[in-house]
């Protein structure tokens, strides 16, 4: 029962601490894939974000965010969360991924120059 869950995360989610940490984040990714809400989901790391700045899930928030932004269309404002994770988050992980979404959308703006730097 996804409203169940729902429930059950919003309250560790007011915690403090990993347990708010990974309730807020695991929230986010209930309301996208599960529930069909990517504007909820997108609430939700936002609100992350803001309580956790430095939290130990601010990347994969910041991927989350960049990737639902994407599916929705939104590729300006993707753009701008693309070039903020790089900025913030030099030594990721997933750094080449995301520098491949903006260089994607880059492209899909028409601005293959400015892909291309993201490419290489």
């Amino acid at each position: 029962d996804m409203r169940r869950a729902v429930s059950l995360y919003e309250r560790l989610g007011s915690r403090s601490g990993l347990v708010a940490e990974n309730a807020l984040y695991e929230l986010g990714a209930i309301y996208r894939d599960d529930l069909r809400e990517p504007r909820r989901a997108l609430a939700t790391w936002e609100r992350y974000r803001k309580r956790f700045p430095a939290g130990v899930l601010r990347a994969e928030a910041d991927v989350s965010v960049v990737d639902t932004l994407a599916s929705l269309g939104e590729r300006d404002r993707a753009l701008v969360e693309a070039r903020a994770f790089l900025v913030r988050h030099p030594s990721s992980e997933r750094r080449a991924e995301i520098a491949r979404v903006a260089g994607d959308l880059e492209r899909t703006r028409g601005d293959c120059r400015e892909a291309g730097l993201f490419y290489g």
